[in-house]
């Protein structure tokens, strides 16, 4: 079998091909181009397997190269210490890295999952990503608060300001103009948020999900 090690960057990727017995056959480096990639995998004969370390993007190589491999490995990045904390590194070394532990089997595998999966991943992503957002604005209110009103001063009807009594209290809060001003647009960027997650979670339950071993 042909192996095929690749060292994936944005723009370009350097490749080693190695034969049947593990001999360097091929070194080279191209442009990440759809049309340049696949000819140049196609143009090499037998059976092959193919391998990359698994990057932000390694979605979109793969769905570019799969059909044209036998097998298509990703490396786990952490744990291949021997190419991310490599003394010599450049993008030669890495590919030919990546080839010879693929031709040993020694290469520490990472799932490749399917694009459905993948997408749905980011749809969870953004949402967590929204998620954040909002706490640093609650946060930001949180500490607000702090540096303008006394802990004694603060009501003890409610524990969250964000509830229905707190959102009130903090609408009437008198507040130098300022602060007032810092405060309106936070609650502004708050409730913006929190229309935003609603809208991903409404979106997400449309989702047609089915993933193995998960019993609805």
């Amino acid at each position: 079998m042909i192996t095929i090690g690749v060292d994936f960057h944005k723009r370009t990727s350097s490749y080693r091909v190695l034969d049947e017995k593990g001999k360097p056959v091929k070194r080279c480096k191209l442009d990440n181009d759809p049309e340049i990639i696949r000819t140049f995998i196609s143009s090499i004969p037998g059976e092959k397997q193919l391998a990359m370390e698994a990057t932000r993007s390694w979605g979109l190589y793969h769905d570019c190269v799969n059909d044209l491999v036998d097998h298509f490995y990703l490396g786990h990045p952490k744990k291949m210490n021997a190419i991310t904390k490599s003394e010599i590194k450049n993008d030669n070394t890495d590919a030919d890295m990546i080839a010879r532990l693929t031709y040993a089997n020694f290469l520490p595998k990472a799932h490749v999952s399917s694009l459905n999966i993948r997408q749905l991943r980011s749809l969870v992503r953004y949402r967590g990503y929204l998620v954040n957002q909002r706490r640093s604005v609650r946060n930001q209110i949180h500490s607000l608060i702090d540096r303008n009103i006394w802990l004694c001063h603060k009501p003890g009807s409610f524990k969250d300001i964000f509830c229905k009594r707190g959102r009130e209290w903090l609408k009437q809060l008198a507040l130098h103009e300022r602060e007032r001003f810092i405060l309106d647009q936070c609650l502004k960027q708050f409730d913006q948020l929190s229309e935003r997650i609603t809208e991903v979670e409404l979106y997400i339950k449309t989702q047609d999900v089915h993933l193995p071993g998960i019993q609805y």
